[in-house]
């Protein structure tokens, strides 16, 4: 019996101490509950029901862990929100952006992030509407302005017509509440940056009034909209001017670039015996950078090795042609001449060269005909 009263309060204690995490700890919901919250998105209860968690809990690790975990899944959501709402608004879904918006709020109240692109958003498609009702007031204004003339001249023809004046009282009447409401539009627009269209407003109602008081504010929004044009020019002045210096610094870092390229070049075609690649890599850099102060050393440097090299091949061949080996003595002038195309002394030994070859020639020639 002792046995049995002893394993039912083991199993007991084990029961309490490991307490299953669907019950609540200390203040804390029960981790199904906090789980329940994720599922349903509900970031936001359930982080701010982990946002004090005792040392002194039970299950202090698991709470730990699990605040973790819903920090990791809400950034998650926070970022496949502002994802799905950027997608909305390329595809022109203002209304699809703005409901996912609204929803994500409700679920993660707390998201900085889904508050600034909530908040971005309105203000974007309020522009928008503002653009809108403006054009469609513009429009109205127009229409109601063109059919003034017209009255007018009913009333003035019939001056007696009383359906005329009341027509053209009430025409007058709309009219000036169109003014009122175009100065309106004017001021939100200039607020939105819609200048131009604000302009449209603003030059609209200045038709529809001879009002000492309207007139007033016309000019007073008309102000604003120069100022703003003024600024207009002035940042997009600075802008090009900005563009301008940029391009001005990428084109000379690009020409310093190739400049320093070309010396390495021709550093290295020159310490090579690569002499022909040199000069021509010596002429790009002139064309590049005629006044490149590098050149005149590389110029000498290459100068010197030409010379060394032309005065060998000359000596060579002189000695070949004095062993009557004329045609090997013409390969090696030539050879020559394409390092150093102006000179004259090789200039001058290939043409005597090529006048004993074509003699030697002609003596063959004859001796083959004597002998046939």
């Amino acid at each position: 019996m002792k046995r049995i009263l002893t394993s039912l309060l083991i199993s007991m204690l084990l029961l309490l101490g490991g307490c299953s995490t669907l019950t609540k700890h200390d203040g804390l919901p029960s981790i199904s509950q906090i789980d329940e919250w994720v599922a349903n998105k509900q970031f936001g209860i359930a982080l701010s029901s982990l946002e004090r968690i005792s040392p002194n809990e039970k299950m202090f690790v698991i709470y730990v862990n699990k605040r973790k975990q819903v920090k990791s899944l809400a950034a998650s959501y926070e970022k496949s929100i502002l994802d799905i709402s950027e997608r909305d608004i390329v595809k022109g879904n203002w209304s699809g952006a703005i409901l996912s918006l609204n929803t994500a709020l409700n679920n993660y109240p707390t998201s900085r992030l889904i508050h600034d692109r909530h908040n971005k958003v309105l203000k974007e498609h309020q522009k928008r509407i503002n653009v809108l009702d403006a054009k469609a007031l513009l429009a109205r204004a127009k229409l109601l302005y063109s059919q003034l003339p017209i009255s007018q001249k009913e009333v003035a023809n019939s001056p007696i017509n009383i359906a005329a004046a009341w027509d053209l009282q009430s025409l007058e009447s709309e009219l000036s509440d169109m003014n009122t409401r175009l100065l309106t539009m004017a001021g939100q627009l200039i607020d939105d940056n819609q200048v131009n269209l604000a302009e449209m407003c603003i030059q609209q109602a200045r038709l529809l009034t001879t009002d000492k008081k309207s007139l007033a504010s016309i000019e007073l929004l008309q102000d604003k909209v120069n100022y703003l044009n003024k600024v207009k020019l002035e940042t997009a002045a600075n802008k090009a001017y900005k563009e301008r210096s940029r391009s001005y610094l990428v084109k000379k870092r690009n020409h310093r670039d190739k400049v320093k390229l070309l010396v390495k070049r021709i550093n290295s075609a020159i310490k090579g015996n690569k002499l022909i690649l040199a000069e021509k890599y010596l002429s790009r850099l002139v064309k590049l950078e005629p006044n490149n102060k590098d050149y005149p050393k590389l110029q000498m440097k290459h100068r010197d090795k030409v010379d060394q090299l032309v005065y060998k091949m000359t000596a060579r061949g002189d000695s070949l042609y004095r062993q009557e080996k004329i045609a090997d003595a013409k390969a090696v002038w030539e050879k020559a001449l394409r390092y150093d195309k102006r000179n004259k002394t090789l200039q001058t030994q290939i043409r005597r060269a090529n006048r004993v070859l074509t003699k030697l020639n002609e003596l063959r020639n004859k001796r083959s005909a004597i002998r046939q």
